[in-house]
């Protein structure tokens, strides 16, 4: 059994370590203290992965099933942020490929991150799973936008693929 340090943990997910003594102090991540320092097992640190990435796919799911059945616009945006015309789409990368889903996670970052006033209001979530062989990518914006973004989607994917 191996036992992590805090610093290691944070570097792990991605975080902080403030962030990650914060999950411990809520209780979502299991740790231990020794010595006056905290100390988390490497089967905790699996299963609150689990945990956050099953989560994050019910989160998805229930937000593109509110936004197909019409309960409302993207989370967060759409009529009230002066948006009438919305499109959501869903993209899978079922390759098992982590430079492939790299790359596409990239494609969407730079096009959310791009000062572009025709992009409008726009969220993008990801969701890449390392022990399955799959990515799912979901972004909402005006259909221009996610068209452009497509496109360049199949750009990057062909290329690699």
């Amino acid at each position: 059994m191996r036992v992590l340090r805090v610093e290691e943990v944070a570097e792990v997910l991605g975080q902080h370590v403030k962030t990650v003594r914060r999950h411990i102090q809520e209780g979502r991540l299991a740790a231990v203290k020794i010595g006056g320092e905290w100390r988390v097992r490497e089967e905790d640190l699996g299963a609150f992965l689990d945990g956050r990435r099953d989560r994050l796919r019910a989160q998805l799911a229930a937000d593109v099933a509110a936004f197909v059945r019409g309960d409302g616009p993207a989370p967060g945006r759409g009529p009230a942020a002066g948006e009438d015309l919305q499109a959501c789409v869903v993209v899978d990368l079922r390759a098992g490929d982590a430079e492939r889903a790299t790359a596409l996670q990239r494609v969407f970052l730079d096009a959310m991150n791009t000062d572009d006033p025709a992009r409008g209001p726009a969220r993008f979530q990801a969701l890449q799973d390392t022990a399955e062989p799959y990515a799912r990518y979901v972004l909402w914006g005006r259909p221009a936008f996610l068209a452009r973004v497509l496109a360049r989607v199949e750009e990057v994917a062909g290329g690699l693929g």
